[in-house]
């Protein structure tokens, strides 16, 4: 496990390629004056070019993925990303005392040999990568808002378990990077609702055992706030 500085040439860092077809010559106009307009694109959503605009994501914008004529490479975020990305910008805005001492940066991971991945038997890409930053501490946590209802048993998902396996690299990683306050870790952001993903598993699976496994749940409502969680645990 190697960590090291985050350049500008990481792969996670390219441009998007928006897909018009051209016998729609009224969108392709569209399109392109969205381009011209930097903050439209960032800072709203269109019709045709949806996004998200979030001021710690480390590039902008975000795009959505959404039915219609207009494609683009790499994809869009897909619903529960954007749910993730949605919730995480509304915490930081609700809660500003909770970053009051703590710097917060995020990048979406690209998959497909571009991001960074585990598991080389069936590749796994986490969805984001969260930096949070306090005083000497960093913390560099891997997310990945996943529907749950086909997986494996949490006993023996090697996604749900990524956790365990950066804790026994940590070391390493700690004398590799010089940082001797980096800690790792990551979670399973469950699209599967809870009460679904429960009857499944069976009734000692409560929310308290699944957050001990690092499953979390949307949606953050009735006291429950797995943002939270994630950032203070």
């Amino acid at each position: 496990m190697n960590y090291s500085p985050l350049a500008d040439s990481d792969p996670n860092f390219q441009d998007y390629i928006l897909k018009v077809p051209r016998s729609d010559p009224d969108l392709v106009d569209a399109v392109k004056k969205l381009l011209k307009e930097g903050k439209r694109i960032y800072k709203a959503l269109c019709k045709d070019v949806p996004g998200i605009y979030f001021d710690r994501h480390l590039y902008q914008p975000l795009l959505v993925k959404k039915g219609g004529k207009v494609g683009c490479a790499p994809p869009g975020l897909n619903e529960s990303e954007s749910r993730f990305l949605i919730d995480l910008k509304n915490f930081c805005a609700s809660y500003p005392s909770e970053l009051e001492k703590r710097e917060l940066f995020l990048l979406r991971n690209l998959s497909l040999g571009k991001g960074i991945g585990f598991f080389e038997d069936h590749g796994f890409y986490p969805d984001f990568l969260l930096w949070v930053v306090e005083g000497k501490k960093q913390r560099l946590i891997f997310i990945e808002p996943h529907g749950l209802r086909m997986d494996d048993h949490p006993a023996t998902n090697t996604k749900i378990n990524l956790h365990k396996k950066l804790r026994l690299g940590l070391l390493s990683a700690r004398k590799q990077s010089g940082l001797p306050n980096l800690e790792l870790d990551s979670y399973i952001v469950s699209a599967t609702p809870y009460d679904d993903l429960k009857k499944k598993h069976g009734p000692e699976w409560d929310r308290a055992r699944y957050a001990d496994a690092h499953v979390l749940f949307f949606p953050n409502e009735g006291g429950y706030d797995y943002i939270k969680q994630i950032l203070n645990a």
